[in-house]
């Protein structure tokens, strides 16, 4: 209206496409469904998680909690009530929310209250004040300020089960596969096991007791891992400075490796090889005898996490897949970056750039998306390669301004240099 004219590039520095708010009415994101961006956290997301294969569940350190549905591009988001120092975590399914107050900021007033995520109501005050909450499939494992440890129904608020363990500071648990067994993590290292078909034995059936002379360290997350056999469980116990590996059945440490600035570990879906992150390092470790296959310089920054997943040729797929399924590690870090590996070629073949230090990173349940979440609150989901990246450049021929330059054309997977023919731009 001005007289002035503006160009404007689709790609970024990076080669990378620019933002999508939202996707379209067919499901295509405005830039050719490669990423959206939510930017719905003011502040440090603490915690990220799929709850189905199109919603993610995230909440902050300000105790808020926000729901992304992918298919419509809205965000929504339950505040905390301006409560003090507040810890908000979600059920599994994404439908409710408990909050409590952290202990370690020494809050005036010490409460906790379960609410629905369509409601603002205040919800039910449990009656007692939590050290640590973790929500799993089978109902809320709460430790109280007394050092009890319990498992309490969350629609009743009653307690399923009392249960004894000699250490306190709760930091992970996790429900085996056929949930019949329960594992709770402390933080000087102990794993308690107790079996759930037997509610009356509060004594835990099996118990791990960190290595005589190791540092004492935190267990953050735990992994169920199925047998080869069928015949026994096995847990993988990932703390802050160490990856366990432990047979129940035989209390046999399988595993124990303890890098310097260890980061992360994972278990691959086959069982067969463990990713251990440390420092700006990946190793890949043969699970049978323990020797390193593999150890590519990863990052430019300490990697954050490491995770699994069976994918076909993705995400730069130019012709149907001609081979079966493939292992894929996922990696991310504090230089900005998300890297997607194909173990079976041992080859990088994917740079996601983020929006500043990654903190968390995860695969959709269906394969078909990541999302990365930074420390400045940006959470940003990346589609995979839906169509041929040929189908996608006409899909957007429109949004073209220019040929693409030649680490264009490699970046997204085409042979040539597409002819820029925007003749059916208007379908």
């Amino acid at each position: 209206e001005d007289g002035t004219f503006s160009r404007w590039e689709v790609f970024n520095e990076y080669g990378q496409p620019v933002d999508c708010p939202a996707s379209s009415s067919d499901g295509l994101a405005s830039c050719l469904n490669f990423t959206q961006l939510f930017q719905a956290h003011g502040g440090d997301i603490t915690s990220a998680q799929w709850s189905d294969a199109d919603t993610i569940l995230t909440t902050d350190r300000d105790g808020n909690a926000s729901r992304f549905d992918l298919k419509s591009g809205r965000a929504e988001m339950l505040a905390s009530d301006d409560w003090e120092a507040p810890i908000t975590i979600w059920n599994p399914t994404g439908t409710q929310l408990l909050t409590y107050e952290d202990p370690e900021e020494e809050p005036n007033e010490l409460k906790s209250e379960v609410r629905d995520f369509a409601s603002v109501e205040t919800g039910k005050d449990l009656g007692f004040s939590i050290v640590k909450a973790i929500w799993l499939e089978v109902g809320l494992l709460l430790e109280t300020e007394t050092g009890e440890l319990g498992l309490y129904d969350p629609q009743t608020f009653e307690e399923i089960a009392n249960l004894t363990a000699s250490s306190e500071g709760l930091t992970a648990a996790a429900i085996s596969k056929n949930g019949e067994l329960l594992a709770a993590g402390f933080a000087e290292g102990d794993v308690y096991i107790w079996n759930l078909t037997d509610l009356a034995a509060s004594e835990p059936m099996a118990h791990y007791t960190p290595q005589s002379g190791v540092e004492e360290w935190d267990v953050k997350r735990l992994d169920w891992v199925s047998a080869p056999t069928g015949d026994g469980d096995r847990l993988l116990i990932v703390g802050n400075k160490a990856v366990v590996f432990w047979d129940i059945s035989d209390d046999t440490v399988l595993i124990h490796d303890a890098p310097d600035n260890f980061a992360d570990a994972a278990l691959s879906p086959d069982s067969r090889w463990l990713a251990v992150a440390d420092s700006n390092n990946v190793r890949i470790l043969n699970v049978a005898n323990g020797v390193v296959e593999w150890s590519p310089p990863a990052h430019r920054d300490r990697v954050q996490g490491v995770a699994w997943l069976w994918g076909a040729e993705w995400p730069h797929q130019t012709d149907p897949p001609t081979t079966s399924e493939r292992l894929l590690l996922l990696t991310w870090s504090g230089d900005g970056t998300a890297r997607v590996w194909d173990w079976s070629r041992r080859e990088l073949i994917d740079v996601l750039y983020g929006d500043g230090w990654i903190n968390i990173a995860a695969f959709s349940p269906d394969g078909q998306h990541i999302f990365t979440a930074a420390d400045n609150g940006a959470l940003r989901l990346w589609d995979t390669w839906v169509q041929h990246p040929t189908e996608l450049y006409a899909t957007a021929c429109w949004l073209i301004t220019r040929p693409l330059a030649p680490a264009q054309i490699v970046q997204f997977g085409l042979t040539e240099r597409p002819p820029l023919d925007c003749s059916n731009g208007s379908d």
